[in-house]
């Protein structure tokens, strides 16, 4: 077996290629999508509470109960417009083959019920050793949603 490091960043999954976007969900940017808190209280995202909370559950369907997810880049930045969904998830599971289907998962579930937006994940492993500047980056100026 391979060893991973299982922290990558992705683009639209070709199974989602062609989806018109999502009629509920306009992206953030557009429309009326309100500022709102992190775990803390303080003011952090431009995500509505109904993305916030897809978010949520498919780490936790994808990647375990235990696991945690920080937004971050742009979308923390309540005076950006627009801009990808940049996510750091800590998986609960250290198995690198299980993490990147679970991955795989994760971004066709995002797809389906946010829309065809960008959507770069960096996953950090339990076992990986090596602390990336990105991980510590993702945790310093994000926002945690899990």
């Amino acid at each position: 077996m391979h060893e991973y490091d299982a922290s990558f960043t992705s683009e639209h999954p070709s199974a989602c290629a062609g989806q018109l976007p999502h009629p509920i969900l306009p992206p953030v940017g557009e429309g009326e999508n309100e500022s709102l808190r992190d775990l803390n209280g303080n003011a952090a995202m431009r995500l509505s509470d109904q993305q916030r909370s897809i978010i949520r559950t498919a780490v936790a369907e994808n990647f375990g109960a235990e696991a945690n997810v920080w937004l971050f880049g742009s979308r923390v930045d309540d005076d950006a417009r627009g801009g990808d969904i940049d996510l750091y998830i800590e998986s609960a599971t250290d198995d690198a083959e299980a993490i990147v289907e679970s991955k795989l998962r994760f971004l066709v579930s995002m797809y389906k019920k946010l829309g065809e937006q960008k959507i770069d994940v960096v996953i950090r492993r339990p076992g990986y050793e090596k602390n990336l500047p990105i991980y510590e980056i993702a945790k310093q100026t994000g926002v945690k949603l899990s």
